[in-house]
């Protein structure tokens, strides 16, 4: 599981200064001025690793969860081919008379769709 990084910005009562130093050895030491006001977090590999460890999990629960929504429809597409679906297409008309707004109905007659349908005798 990914360990959240709470980063800090190292924060000091003089931003952006720096104090230079002669070595006297033809070097020069650079040195931030001012006081630290808050350390910053760490840039280094322990912290650069954790972005990475939680990258990499990231990708694998996605591969996982790919491959699980695959075979769901694998699944699926068995399970339809598996259904009886020779419908027989039947034309009629009916009138319905329905005084009221939707969702209410008051007609005395009403449509049932079933697989073979055919109007009954009443309708033709």
């Amino acid at each position: 599981m990914y360990a959240k990084t709470v980063w800090l910005d190292h924060v000091t009562d003089k931003p952006g200064l720096y104090v230079i130093t002669d070595n006297h050895d033809g070097t020069w030491t650079i040195t931030p001025a001012g006081k630290v006001m808050q350390q910053g977090t760490p840039q280094d590999q322990a912290h650069f690793n954790n972005i990475e460890a939680g990258v990499w999990d990231l990708y694998a629960a996605f591969g996982m969860l790919l491959n699980e929504v695959r075979q769901r429809g694998w699944q699926l597409d068995e399970t339809v081919a598996g259904i009886d679906n020779t419908w027989q297409i039947v034309s009629g008309s009916v009138d319905l008379t329905n005084a009221r707004t939707y969702p209410c109905n008051n007609s005395k007659r009403a449509c049932r769709w079933a697989k073979t349908w055919a109007a009954p005798a009443i309708w033709l």
